[in-house]
């Protein structure tokens, strides 16, 4: 009797909105690994419909600016105003379901400054500030790094509020961290929505990585290999048994193993040299039509459903018939809805100008596609 082993299903460890208290570091952990935000990034950016979709949420938050003439060319520093840091925050919204503000006092005590920070680079501190790393997402992570600044304290800033940044915060500042929170997914950190379904981002980049690399392989797209004589039993100088050798070798060839472009070997040729004839593996190779097909199938469906992710209606990035792209009406549809599933955020980024500015300019932020009466 032949002997095969039984293929298992590869099991990954989910990426868990976990954010549970690391006293040793004295933060509260993003993700199980701490990566989370990392990972949400690396994985639509591998994915060209779910960037594509993300944009278009961010493109429909930002719209046309502020309503209000005077919000919109209101400097927020010394090289942006209020519309160009909107227009970052909508895609920082897009990607995370947040903007992380840093501010920097006058001497009065108001808001002088505010600049974007990079939200996958912050992380919050036990004693409810914040810490930032900027070696975070580069080649290695330096522990020393952090700096810790204070808690957004509210439009005007107190005398010991800013003497404590002073002597407590080494005047870093403070870091405003805009999100609709809820203790259900996180009241530390923002928990994006599409996570729950971010197998189907995973899917439509892999995808398109299989169907590259069948053509690169000329459509072999592998098959069974039967290897004779193998010792299942006798480990060789390396520790290893012979099968323990061979599954190793054979990893690649699963599509498990990737390169730094993110590509495998799952449809490469395994060449193979035996002494004798009898101890040659024996190759299966499967028939490309049926993976082919349900490569295309699946293609239309998962990325549909990349798209209803952000909210964005899938005729808005292309994926429809001629008939539904030349229905005006479908269109329209399709851009009040998400008109509508921005909403929430616009009000979110309006309070938090305000609450960063005072109520004296009208922060309100235009819905796209209606053209706005500028309020001077």
């Amino acid at each position: 009797m032949s002997k095969f082993k039984k293929t298992s299903k590869v099991h990954f460890r989910n990426i868990l909105p976990t954010t549970f208290e690391n006293k040793a570091l004295g933060y509260h952990k993003f993700g199980w690994n701490d990566n989370l935000p990392l990972e949400i990034i690396d994985i639509i950016n591998n994915s060209g419909t779910a960037k594509k979709a993300a944009k278009k949420y961010a493109e429909y938050i930002e719209s046309d600016g502020f309503v209000s003439e005077q919000a919109s060319f209101f400097k927020v520093n010394e090289k942006e105003t209020a519309d160009k840091l909107l227009s970052k925050s909508a895609l920082s919204f897009a990607y995370m379901d947040c903007a992380v503000f840093h501010i920097s006092r006058l001497g009065n005590g108001r808001v002088g400054k505010v600049t974007l920070m990079p939200f996958q680079k912050i992380r919050k501190s036990l004693d409810g500030n914040w810490m930032y790393n900027p070696t975070i997402g580069l080649e290695k992570l330096d522990k020393n790094a952090w700096i810790k600044l204070q808690d957004f304290q509210g439009e005007v800033a107190s005398f010991e509020a800013m003497t404590k940044n002073i002597t407590d915060f080494n005047s870093n500042g403070e870091i405003y961290y805009v999100f609709d929170g809820n203790p259900f997914d996180s009241d530390v950190y923002a928990i994006p929505d599409f996570l729950a379904s971010i197998e189907d981002v995973k899917t439509s980049s892999e995808l398109s990585k299989m169907d590259y690399e069948a053509v690169l392989n000329g459509f072999n797209l592998g098959g069974v290999m039967t290897f004779f004589g193998v010792d299942d039993n006798e480990k060789g100088e390396d520790g290893l048994t012979d099968r323990q050798r061979i599954e190793g070798e054979m990893v690649q060839f699963t599509g498990m193993k990737k390169n730094k472009d993110g590509l495998t070997s799952r449809f490469a040729v395994l060449v193979n040299f035996a002494e004798m004839a009898e101890q040659a593996p024996i190759f299966s190779g499967n028939d490309p039509k049926p993976i082919l097909e349900a490569s295309n199938s699946k293609r239309d469906i998962i990325e549909r459903a990349v798209c209803r992710l952000w909210g964005v209606h899938p005729v808005l990035l292309g994926y429809a018939e001629a008939a539904v792209l030349g229905n005006d009406n479908a269109i329209k549809q399709a851009m009040a809805m998400l008109r509508q599933t921005v909403n929430p955020v616009q009000r979110l980024i309006t309070q938090a100008f305000k609450n960063m500015f005072g109520g004296q300019i009208d922060w309100t932020v235009s819905e796209f596609g209606i053209t706005k009466e500028i309020v001077k």
